[in-house]
């Protein structure tokens, strides 16, 4: 069946008794179904429409006119077309999760309830996620449970029962902040958490929705990774990250991790853009590096990325370079996470280590950084 006469057929079963109008959101002006019927098939033939009807009760029906397809509950009763639920272009009833928010002892959404979302632009006015927004925050959470075993170890060598301090650097919309925060207090976990970011618009709305949220533990700041103060954190970090800090930047904030002597350090690098300059023409790895373009890039990501997870080792951390998601999510999906080692590694200095670069003709920034260290 061709995805119009399939959604034709959809929605004749949709405009039952009494189910005539929608509203496009909670609390909108109803869209009246029937009257945009010639208009969906209309961009069912263009293979373009996807929206969401939501009636006053909060049922929403989703019609997907590319293929034809209506998931929704007619009424809040799928009735007999609920038995057609997993065939394409049938009618299934789709609830809407229950508002957790956060209930007292820590039972709450850990980083996931509506208000949270919809405060950080995440899901939309009706509790929908694009599939966009679904990538990011299964990314975000992600990195969320990645981080548990670094805060317990941070909450476990604490010596008074100070909040757990947390740099976010280069946090642009802090979405890793704000559900990290989130997840923390739905465990009772005491957080002051700092976001630096260079962009004052970013900063402004992370303000915003800070305090929409009553997060009063979360603080941000206009500026570089290079020039930020963290003195609103009351004291040195337990846990500093960098997501997608692009080229140095990254270089700056595993720099500024290392000086504060932070526990532990996690960074998804992005762009790497300083070593390939330098690198394309060297052709002692091989000629064909300065006349590839993809193989010098892929080239000069993998060896910034090596380099940062040597130098790290000799400064004193223990470190691992994992890929934290599927690439299907995001290709920047790289993180190297470090943690402080209780001795140092037998054989190893950060001033042998950067002689050795130094002697292979490179000059990452995070050894000029740290070349004083």
């Amino acid at each position: 069946m061709k995805p119009r006469h399939r959604l034709v057929a959809n929605l004749k079963r949709l405009l039952a008794p009494g189910m005539r109008a929608y509203a496009a959101a909670p609390g909108e002006a109803p869209v009246e179904v029937e009257a945009n019927i010639m208009a969906i098939c209309a961009a069912a033939d263009a293979g373009r429409v996807k929206l969401s009807l939501v009636d006053a009760e909060g049922a929403r029906v989703a019609i997907d006119a590319r293929h034809g397809a209506i998931k929704g509950a007619v009424n809040g009763d799928p009735g007999p077309a609920s038995q057609g639920a997993r065939r394409a272009g049938g009618l299934a009833q789709r609830q809407q999760p229950p508002s957790r928010g956060h209930q007292p002892g820590g039972q709450g959404g850990g980083g996931a309830s509506p208000p949270l979302l919809r405060a950080i632009g995440i899901a939309n006015a009706d509790g929908t996620v694009s599939a966009h927004n679904a990538k990011k925050l299964k990314q975000t959470r992600h990195l969320v449970e990645l981080l548990r075993p670094a805060w317990e170890a941070a909450l476990a060598a604490r010596r008074d029962d100070r909040p757990l301090r947390v740099a976010d650097l280069a946090c642009g919309n802090a979405y890793l902040s704000f559900v990290l925060y989130d997840a923390l207090r739905a465990e009772d976990i005491a957080c002051r958490l700092h976001g630096i970011e260079s962009r004052p618009e970013l900063v402004k709305n992370c303000e915003e929705r800070a305090r929409t949220l009553s997060f009063e533990g979360m603080s941000f700041a206009t500026a570089s990774i290079r020039d930020a103060d963290l003195s609103a954190l009351g004291g040195p970090p337990d846990l500093v990250l960098a997501l997608h800090a692009c080229d140095t930047a990254t270089d700056e904030a595993i720099a500024l991790a290392v000086r504060a002597h932070a526990p532990a350090l996690f960074v998804v690098p992005c762009c790497h853009a300083e070593l390939a300059r330098q690198v394309k023409g060297n052709t002692a790895a091989s000629p064909a590096l300065s006349r590839h373009g993809l193989l010098l890039n892929d080239y000069a990501t993998t060896l910034t990325d090596a380099l940062r997870a040597e130098i790290l080792d000799a400064a004193g951390y223990a470190v691992d370079v994992v890929e934290f998601i599927d690439a299907g999510h995001t290709p920047k999906n790289r993180l190297i996470r470090a943690h402080r080692r209780t001795s140092p590694a037998p054989g190893r200095s950060l001033a042998g280590t950067l002689a050795r670069i130094a002697g292979e003709g490179l000059v990452p920034s995070l050894a000029r950084l740290l070349g004083g260290v």
